[in-house]
């Protein structure tokens, strides 16, 4: 097999590193990735990948496509299942075995005409998580599967520096840049308006500052007028990969602040698609702080506390303070394990 791992928009590059972990364990003749020239440097270095194809936009496609001639692809994974490009390059190898992820179940519900073609090509696909596996339409269930990627590289962990937290503070992340219709950040500050001792927090923003969408300068003018800058850690840029590791590596836990109970907005990450937020906190076994909404889907039970209220998430966050939190049921189940993983991985490709 030369498989071709192919994510040309800037997201999901997670999901990405995850899918290389799974295909170099099969050990196949070739492994190259495509992507966007700002992910070259992160993939160049993965022993994993035998090469790499930048993705230079709509004007520079031919080109593109030469290069991912000359790789001579038998199998390709797209990482984004969905989109102008990836149709292009499906289209364009119709006769290679094309795999994928759908990260947006609502494609699948309603008609959506590149998804239709996307689903043409693609003789299997993968869900992220058993929840919206279980939510698939009837008449995709033979050619899907659900996938775990809270995996990466094994040459990706020898990456990861060494970040030495504080001592005696609480390290607390939040994935992703600051954006409230995504996380519930108003209900990050009632939290800490009423949590004694707030002083004890460290609360890192993994995401970064810019953006066409971010709320941070709004965000942080509000923690300013409370005085609470000291408690929270921030980044300007994109977050390097084995950086953003080594902090969720450090991190006492992971808080999602995704509450569909108070934004109908939320309510994707239940039925249609994940947060990025699980898989990392499952990555390094990190328990996930979520909303009670969250509390019927079973993968999330095992890796999860929960809360209905802001005073529960303060009674959370005393007690992990104190380390009096129970963690008798976490990562009890083999849904987190990288063999289960390969094993749904396997599957998929020898179904094309």
């Amino acid at each position: 097999m030369r498989i071709l791992i192919s994510e040309l928009s800037t997201n999901h590059h997670d999901t990405a590193l995850a899918l290389i972990a799974y295909a170099a364990a099969l050990r196949p003749e070739a492994i190259a990735v495509a992507a966007p020239p700002l992910w070259e440097g992160l993939y160049q270095s993965l022993s994993e990948a035998d090469g790499f194809i930048p993705y230079e936009g709509r004007e520079n496609f031919r080109r593109f496509m030469d290069r991912v001639k000359s790789f001579r692809p038998t199998h390709i994974v797209h990482v984004t299942a969905y989109g102008k490009e990836p149709l292009a390059l499906a289209s364009a190898y119709s006769d290679a075995a094309q795999v994928g992820v759908i990260h947006d179940l609502a494609k699948l519900r309603r008609f959506s005409w590149i998804q239709w073609r996307m689903m043409r090509y693609m003789r299997f696909f993968w869900v992220l998580r058993p929840g919206l596996y279980e939510r698939l339409p009837e008449r995709y269930r033979m050619r899907s599967d659900y996938l775990w990627t809270g995996v990466y590289p094994a040459s990706l962990e020898a990456q990861i520096p060494a970040v030495q937290g504080a001592e005696g503070k609480v390290y607390i992340c939040i994935p992703g840049r600051v954006e409230y219709k995504r996380r519930d950040y108003r209900m990050l500050l009632e939290v800490l308006d009423r949590l004694e001792g707030r002083e004890q927090f460290r609360f890192i923003l993994l995401g970064p500052a810019a953006g066409r969408h971010s709320d941070y300068a709004d965000f942080v003018s509000r923690i300013q007028e409370r005085g609470w800058e000291e408690i929270f850690i921030s980044f300007s840029d994109i977050v390097p990969f084995p950086l953003y590791h080594a902090y969720l590596r450090m991190a006492q836990a992971v808080l999602a602040l995704i509450h569909p109970n108070r934004y109908g907005e939320h309510r994707v990450y239940l039925d249609s698609q994940i947060s990025g937020a699980f898989p990392i906190a499952q990555a390094h076994r990190k328990p996930l702080f979520l909303h009670r909404s969250f509390a019927g889907e079973a993968e999330l039970e095992d890796c999860s506390y929960f809360y209905d209220t802001s005073d529960d998430l303060v009674r959370l966050l005393k007690s992990l303070a104190a380390g009096s939190l129970d963690a008798g049921h976490l990562y009890r189940g083999s849904w987190f394990s990288f063999e289960e993983g390969l094993r749904r991985f396997r599957r998929g490709l020898e179904a094309v």
